[in-house]
């Protein structure tokens, strides 16, 4: 997530997993020291260290909170900070329309400013993907591209790294091999955990559409790692999904049954209890068909476990 580009609030520097975005890159100017309202840095602060530990319903009612504080001083780029922050946090939560009012709000505050708009379009966009809304969310990348041509840094990369999945998810592959391989030519050795992921998840949408089932499940089960490493574990349960489907798809049920199962359990510990079932039926079917009598007690003891609740 994003806030004032202030050297003296470091600690309140915000990273989005999807976003990353450094303060130290915005152009909005610089205020006074004297001119920053406490309270508003409080809740700042308490939202971002709340998000790091994965509350993130505790983290959007703080930075609702700063929301409002920045209404009542008047000041357009806090109202934006805090509601580019909040979107974050409704889309860990999975509340996508709650999301893009936030985001909506936090554009029509930034502009005025001449605020970093690229950071809000490129979680805009993504969020858009995640609403089911694909033709937006081209229109919102295709504008950020367009804004930051010349620019070699991170938001370039995660801006093609989003239109290459975009074009691959529409099966256009050529375009989707050609986003990804400009993005890995710009990331390093060793990037972000969450860009990695990204990247993974375009690898692994690629290959399904080459027919290399094989070759996506380990995508995808690169994309779970770095997102665990990240501590980004909605995601993480999504890319296990993906992974098993894949695996599946190869019949190699029994990893299927795995990364099935592992999905299933994270989900349930993050109290998303529907679809945990759901994952855990899919994960005793594929567990059957491999003859693990493992992965079956396994899988029974979570169901037996969901049944209670």
């Amino acid at each position: 997530m994003r806030s004032h580009s202030l050297r003296f609030l470091a600690p309140v520097v915000l990273l989005v997993a999807m976003l990353l975005s450094a303060c130290a890159g915005s152009t909005a100017v610089e205020p006074a020291q004297s001119a920053l309202d406490r309270q508003w840095l409080v809740n700042m602060q308490a939202g971002r260290d709340a998000y790091d530990e994965g509350q993130y319903l505790l983290s959007s009612r703080l930075f609702a909170q700063a929301l409002e504080r920045g209404r009542l001083m008047d000041r357009a780029q806090d109202i934006a900070d805090a509601a580019f922050n909040l979107a974050a946090a409704q889309m860990q939560l999975g509340d996508f329309a709650a999301a893009d009012r936030s985001l909506q709000q936090a554009r029509r505050e930034s502009l005025p400013q001449q605020g970093p708009l690229s950071e809000i379009l490129l979680l805009e966009a993504r969020n858009a993907r995640l609403m089911g809304d694909r033709g937006r969310a081209r229109t919102v990348v295709d504008q950020l591209l367009n804004r930051l041509a010349g620019d070699e840094g991170r938001l370039l990369v995660q801006a093609r790294l989003l239109s290459g999945l975009l074009a691959c998810e529409a099966g256009e592959v050529a375009r989707a091999q050609g986003e990804h391989d400009q993005a890995s030519a710009a990331l390093g050795d060793r990037p972000h955990a969450a860009i990695a992921a990204a990247r993974a998840e375009l690898q692994g949408c690629i290959n399904l559409r080459q027919g290399r089932q094989l070759d996506a499940a380990a995508a995808f089960d690169r994309e779970g790692d770095y997102l665990k490493q990240a501590g980004h574990y909605r995601q993480m349960v999504d890319a296990l999904f993906r992974a098993g489907m894949a695996y599946a798809a190869a019949d190699a049920d029994r990893l299927a049954a795995d990364r099935l199962y592992r999905a299933a359990r994270s989900a349930f510990s993050q109290k998303r209890t529907a679809e945990a079932r759901e994952l855990s039926v899919m994960a005793e079917a594929a567990a059957r068909d491999s003859g693990s009598q493992l992965l079956l007690e396994n899988i029974s003891q979570l169901q037996r476990e969901m049944s209670l609740r």
